[in-house]
C-alpha cells in the first residue's frame, strides 16, 4: 500500500488536494452563514462579545470535540449555536470600563477676588482665602426663652445707645432683633450681620483651616463626640467682654455660669479629637459666651472702644438679675460648620450610634 502511495499519479494527487480546499471553502462559508443567522436575531451578543474582525474565521480551527456540536443544529437561532460561533470568533475577554472617581463640588467653584473688608463692614479675614482650605467651627445652638430674649435685645440695644460716636455698633441677634434695635438707635447700630435663625451661639472650637480630605474627618469626630455625651441645662450668669485673637474686632457677650463643667467635658473631648486630626484645640480656660454685638473698634485701634467696664457694671446692675432669672437654655444638638454647610449631631449619650443631620447653612 506503501508502494502503491508513492507511486500514484500526479492528477490523482491533484484532485484529492482539490477536493481538501473545496471542502474547507464550504465549512468556512457555512460558519459565515450560520454567524450572520445568529447576530442577525440576537444582536445584544455582539454588545457583549465583540467581533473584531470577520477575516478572523479564516484563521479559527474548531476542535475535533466542538465542530460537530458547532455545525449541526440548523436553528439559526439557537443561542449554543451563537455562543460557540462567538467563542470561536473572538478568544479576547471584553475590557470593562473603568469608573471615574465623582469631582468634588468645589471644582466648578468660581475663583475669588481679593478680600473686600469694605463689603464685610469692616472685617478682615485672621486667615487669607487660599483655594483648598475650608474654614470650620464647632458650636451649640441653643433656643433661647421669649424673655430671655427680651433680655438680650435691649442688652444690644443699650450698647449701641452708649457707644461712642466714632464706633458702629453691629448685631449679632435675630433679624427681628436687629430690626428692633435699628429703629431705636439708627445712628450706632448696623443689622447687617446677624444669624439666620433666633438660635444663640455657644463656641466650643478656635475658627479652624481644613484641607479639602478632613472636611469628613472633623464630621465624624464631632458625631462621635456628640455620640458620648448627653444633653444637659445651662445659665447664663453675667456680661462680658471679649476681643478675637488678632485684636481686629471687640464683642459683647452673655457668659455661662451653670453649665460650665458640662461644657468644659464636652470641649476636653472635642480637643482629643482636634489634637488626633492635628488641628488647634480651644482655650486652655475658656469662657464659654454667646455674643451678642461686635464692632471693629478694639483696645488695639482705639483709645475709648465700646463697652467698657462703666457701660458693663451699668448693664448688670440694670439687666444682670432679670439675665439670670430667664437665662437657661438647654444644649441638645452639637454642631460642625465646614464652609457652608453646617451639620447637626444630638447630644445621645449612647456612645453606639450617631444622629446627624446635614443642611446648607
Amino acid at each position: 500500500m506503501l508502494l502503491a502511495r508513492l507511486h500514484c499519479p500526479a492528477d490523482t494527487r491533484t484532485r484529492v488536494r482539490a477536493r481538501g480546499r473545496a471542502l474547507r471553502k464550504r465549512r468556512t462559508r457555512r460558519r459565515l452563514e450560520l454567524f450572520s443567522a445568529a447576530t442577525s436575531q440576537q444582536p445584544h451578543l455582539l454588545r457583549t462579545r465583540p467581533v473584531q474582525s470577520l477575516s478572523r474565521i479564516h484563521l479559527t480551527r474548531l476542535q475535533p470535540s466542538r465542530a460537530s456540536h458547532a455545525l449541526a443544529p440548523t436553528r439559526p437561532d439557537s443561542p449554543r449555536l451563537a455562543s460557540i460561533l462567538i467563542i470561536t470568533m473572538s478568544s479576547e475577554p471584553p475590557k470593562k470600563k473603568r469608573k471615574l472617581p465623582a469631582l468634588d463640588a468645589s471644582f466648578d467653584e468660581p475663583a475669588r477676588t481679593a478680600d473686600s473688608p469694605e463689603l464685610h463692614q469692616g472685617r478682615k479675614r485672621a486667615v487669607p482665602h487660599q483655594r483648598g482650605l475650608w474654614a470650620a467651627h464647632v458650636f451649640l445652638e441653643l433656643e433661647p426663652s421669649t424673655g430671655l430674649s427680651k433680655v438680650l435685645k435691649k442688652a444690644t440695644v443699650d450698647a449701641a445707645a452708649a457707644a461712642p460716636d466714632d464706633s458702629t455698633v453691629h448685631s449679632l441677634l435675630s433679624p427681628s432683633a436687629a430690626d428692633k434695635c435699628k429703629s431705636d438707635a439708627p445712628s450706632a447700630i448696623d443689622a447687617g450681620d446677624h444669624s439666620s435663625s433666633a438660635a444663640l451661639h455657644l463656641s466650643l472650637s478656635r475658627p479652624l483651616m481644613l484641607q479639602t480630605n478632613q472636611r469628613q474627618e472633623l464630621r465624624a469626630a464631632v458625631a462621635k463626640v456628640a455620640a458620648a455625651s448627653s444633653g444637659f441645662d445651662a445659665r447664663y450668669a453675667s456680661f462680658g467682654v471679649l476681643e478675637n485673637d488678632d485684636k481686629s474686632r471687640r464683642f459683647l457677650g452673655v457668659e455661662i455660669g451653670h453649665g460650665y463643667d458640662q461644657l468644659l467635658a464636652l470641649t476636653h473631648k472635642l480637643d482629643a479629637e482636634l489634637e488626633r486630626l492635628r488641628l488647634p484645640t480651644y482655650y486652655p480656660t475658656p469662657r464659654f459666651h454667646t455674643s451678642l454685638a461686635w464692632s471693629t473698634s478694639t483696645s488695639l485701634s482705639s483709645q475709648d472702644p465700646p463697652f467698657d467696664n462703666a457701660f458693663l457694671d451699668d448693664l448688670d446692675a440694670r439687666l444682670g438679675k432679670k439675665l439670670r432669672l430667664e437665662g437657661e437654655v438647654f444644649a441638645a444638638e452639637l454642631c460642625v460648620k465646614v464652609g457652608k454647610e453646617t451639620a447637626r449631631y444630638r447630644l445621645t449619650g449612647s456612645g453606639e450610634g450617631v444622629q446627624g443631620l446635614r443642611c446648607a447653612g
